[in-house]
């Protein structure tokens, strides 16, 4: 008679496997499934199921990372050292030329004798003396919107003591006073007070509108 060869069927092939984890214990059982090498790949790996805690210091390498791929942010500040200057551009074209300025124009000036003369000056100036003290001097120009300076001057013939010394321009406004002599813009009224300064007296001075 003819031998029929047995051929396992996959009902005996897992009624075997279950009698040998019940017999030798999961542990063993799991030992005999190993994973092959080279069985786990990108298809078998979950989405961000790699983390930082998982990758082992120093792992990735310089041979690991895409050249080219790492940007200015993803280094530390201060790690990425700043490049050499690059040549210097072209210079632009010149911008149009401003308006011109007004004038400041030249300060006036004069050196009034005690007596009302005119010792020196910038020119054009002329001085009215009509009482003790009381000086009006008359520049070419008007001296509104200028700075009025007066100061005693010590003369040969003129070194005694004296007393203060007030100034005004004339022509009334904000910025003068109203005079009775030469009420006009291009007047400075002086007035030289005595040692005491209890009242006036002739000396000489000097007065100068600066812009």
């Amino acid at each position: 008679m003819r031998q029929i060869p047995l051929r396992p069927t996959p009902s005996g092939v897992i009624a075997v496997i279950a009698l040998v984890v019940a017999l030798t214990g999961t542990g063993v059982a799991a030992a005999k499934f190993v994973l092959p090498s080279n069985s786990v790949g990108t298809a078998q790996l979950r989405a961000n199921a790699v983390t930082n805690s998982k990758i082992a210091s120093n792992a990735v390498t310089s041979a690991k990372v895409k050249n080219g791929s790492l940007l200015r942010a993803d280094f530390r500040s201060g790690q990425v050292p700043a490049g050499p200057a690059g040549p210097a551009g072209v210079q632009g074209t010149r911008g149009p030329t401003g308006p011109a300025g007004t004038s400041g124009g030249s300060p006036v000036w004069a050196l009034v004798s005690s007596g009302g003369g005119v010792i020196a000056s910038s020119g054009g100036v002329s001085v009215q003396h009509p009482s003790t003290g009381n000086y009006y001097v008359v520049f070419g120009s008007a001296v509104t919107g200028k700075a009025i300076f007066a100061t005693q001057a010590y003369r040969d013939t003129d070194a005694g003591v004296r007393g203060g010394i007030i100034v005004t321009s004339c022509g009334g406004g904000t910025e003068g006073s109203a005079c009775s002599t030469s009420n006009t813009s291009s007047t400075v009224r002086v007035i030289v007070e005595n040692n005491g300064n209890t009242g006036n007296a002739d000396h000489a001075f000097y007065v100068a509108a600066v812009s």
